[in-house]
């Protein structure tokens, strides 16, 4: 099917806050885990070697400065694309990723964000929730895709989607304990 679930448009094409980062975007791969009512969100970005090395040189002068930009980014991404959400996070983290091989004889460079969202459960409980995903979606496909853009899985646990967002494939995941059910942005179990 095609559609095309959280890309970069708002949110990630600034995700590391300059221009040039997104025109060296290879490949992007974000998946959501359910685990109660909180989301484990990751995101894995691959670069071009030039652009990774720039990030790695900007990270490396401020860590927390980088990974606050970051955060910052993503939050109001989240916050401004539906405000009836309470959407909070916690436990960021970031990764730099160079994975070289001696066939290729060039490294593949990832740079990945990871951390837990809280207020996505917007109606069901702890062990049926309901889970809105327009704040997750909507920054990225704005109002074209929604979930039925989606592919389930066999087990019905998980809904993904391949498709490509401004040139670059990109690979979304949703990923829950038990088969579930959706509309165009909501999903229970």
């Amino acid at each position: 099917m095609k559609g095309i679930l959280l890309m970069i448009l708002s949110t990630i094409l600034i995700l590391f806050i300059g221009t040039n980062i997104l025109a060296s975007q290879l490949q992007r791969n974000i998946s959501v885990v359910a685990s109660g009512t909180t989301l484990y969100y990751s995101q894995k970005i691959q670069y071009d070697e030039e652009t990774f090395l720039q990030e790695f040189g900007r990270y490396s002068k401020d860590e927390s400065r980088y990974l606050k930009d970051v955060v910052k980014v993503l939050s109001n991404e989240w916050l401004k694309s539906v405000s009836y959400y309470r959407i909070s996070s916690d436990d960021w983290k970031i990764f730099f990723i160079s994975e070289y091989e001696l066939n290729s004889n060039k490294p593949n460079c990832f740079i990945s964000v990871q951390c837990k969202v809280h207020g996505a459960n917007i109606g069901g409980t702890k062990k049926n929730p309901y889970f809105g995903t327009e704040w997750l979606l909507k920054p990225i496909l704005g109002n074209r895709i929604d979930l039925y853009g989606f592919e389930y899985s066999k087990d019905r646990t998980s809904l993904s989607y391949k498709g490509n967002i401004a040139g670059v494939p990109i690979t979304i995941t949703l990923l829950f304990p038990k088969p579930i059910n959706h509309c165009h942005y909501h999903i229970w179990y």
